[in-house]
């Protein structure tokens, strides 16, 4: 077994203090993520895609969830192909088969489980699509062509899996183009109400992070612009009144520090319990109890 050094911080309320699983923070909506071979298919082919459900717990892949359901989405909203993945261990393999008369246009592939449902369906996985019919009028196939060309998306990842209220965390992000390549961003963070916060670019092949504390209650949104000039507007993910924050940094000695945040909701639940946090390759690091 390997060494590991662990430093934890222990400043305030609002800055290092340690998890349990007893209490457990309020429960969350699993994650579910589909791999998809590409963002641009012709009528005739088929759709592959890999799927994975994480367990927001642990933020490993979950073995609770058997079955996930898939959806091809037409462009007037209407589901026309819907699919039962089996899971194994959180992770499933699919296809959807495009007909030779499908329509040209943009098209959506949302994923869920049951449990999902519980939930706003704005914890759902959706994915844009786009479908060219080549067999549609040229002017209609034009226009559909000219629409992929400038259009971007992101995805967030807060550090730890989520976005606590007053908890400061870091977000990483990547955006792609029609293509699903990697492309520089500019990014414009605003408040609620509309006010600039603040402005960062992503760094490498459309990756780059930043730091926020959400306040209560807020819900922030993003302005993403690409150097080409498409623009997107992309909200960040909200954030959950209790539960922790870890960050982990390795210095150049190779020594881990391992910080755990949370805000004073949270706090009276786990003051006084023993820390247990599951590193990957099985390690393992044990803390004492706080006092």
């Amino acid at each position: 077994m390997n060494l590991i050094t662990l430093t934890v911080l222990l400043l305030s309320a609002n800055s290092n203090t340690f998890y349990n699983s007893e209490p457990k923070p309020k429960q969350v909506a699993e994650k579910v993520y589909l791999h998809i071979d590409r963002v641009n298919y012709n009528s005739g082919d088929d759709i592959w895609f890999k799927a994975y459900i994480i367990d927001p717990s642990t933020n490993k892949l979950s073995d609770n969830t058997n079955n996930l359901h898939v959806e091809l989405i037409a462009p007037d909203s209407k589901i026309i192909l819907s699919h039962t993945l089996r899971m194994n261990g959180g992770v499933g393999n699919g296809d959807f088969h495009l007909n030779d008369s499908i329509p040209s246009g943009q098209y959506r592939i949302r994923a869920y489980t049951n449990h999902m449902r519980n939930y706003d369906d704005h914890f759902f996985f959706l994915k844009e699509i786009t479908i060219i019919n080549p067999y549609d009028d040229g002017q209609g196939l034009n226009r559909n062509t000219q629409n992929i060309e400038n259009k971007i998306d992101i995805s967030f990842f807060p550090e730890g899996g989520s976005l606590f209220d007053n908890v400061s965390s870091t977000v990483a992000f990547k955006a792609v183009n029609a293509l699903g390549k990697g492309c520089d961003v500019a990014v414009k963070l605003y408040s609620p109400s509309g006010e600039l916060i603040t402005i960062f670019n992503s760094t490498h092949l459309g990756m780059g992070f930043f730091n926020i504390k959400p306040v209560q209650g807020y819900t922030y949104y993003t302005v993403v612009q690409s150097k080409d000039g498409a623009e997107i507007k992309a909200p960040l993910p909200q954030s959950f009144p209790t539960g922790v924050a870890i960050r982990i940094l390795i210095t150049p000695d190779k020594k881990m520090i391992l910080t755990v945040n949370t805000n004073e909701e949270t706090l009276p639940t786990i003051m006084g319990n023993e820390l247990t946090v599951h590193l990957y390759r099985e390690r393992e690091v044990r803390t004492g109890s706080l006092t």
